[in-house]
Parts: structure tokens; sequence; C-alpha cells
């Protein structure tokens, strides 16, 4: 079993809880406010996902649009360890996520 650490993010002027897991090569980071009933910035939800190498064959890059502005980013891993650490990392950030949104 995995140890899952409580931590706290900030997005955008809003504290909240988060929670953290290590599995074989990754750190994991995820966490949100919940549904907050507005689909803008000042009023909506907010979410956090940080997931840091712990070594292995990783990448992690940012994606760019037309104006240089960062929009999404692209992870690969290499081996079937590294397949099933990003499995393991994504599965548990959606978890904590979705367990928040209730």
């Amino acid at each position: 079993m995995y140890a899952i650490r409580e931590k706290h993010a900030c997005v955008n002027g809003v504290l909240f809880k988060t929670f953290e897991r290590k599995t074989a090569g990754l750190r994991i980071e995820a966490g949100t406010t919940g549904f907050k009933g507005g689909k803008k910035r000042g009023r909506g939800g907010r979410a956090f996902i940080s997931l840091e190498s712990l070594g292995g064959d990783f990448c992690f890059l940012p994606m760019f649009d037309e104006k240089k502005r960062v929009v999404g980013f692209e992870i690969a891993a290499s081996g079937d360890d590294g397949v099933d650490a990003v499995r393991k990392a994504l599965n548990f950030a959606c978890d904590a996520i979705h367990d928040q949104c209730l």
C-alpha cells in the first residue's frame, strides 16, 4: 500500500486540499475545490495536478499555442515500469479529484 499525504495548493489565490502519493518512479499530487457554480476564473472551481519523476525514463514537455502560451503538457515514459507508474499516477489523480467533487 502506498502512503498518501495531505497537502495544499493555491491556484489563482484559492487555497485547497491536495493529496500526494509516491509510486515506483513518480510522485503525484492532485486535488480540487470541487465545483463552485461558476464557469469563469473568478467564481469557478480549481484543480491541481503535479507529477515529478523520481528516476527512470520519463519526459515531461509543455505544449504551446500560436502565441507561445503554455496550453498543455505531454508525458512520455519508457519500459513496463514507466508505463505502470504513469497509469498508477493518473488513476490516483483521477480518484483524488473525483472524490473531492462529490
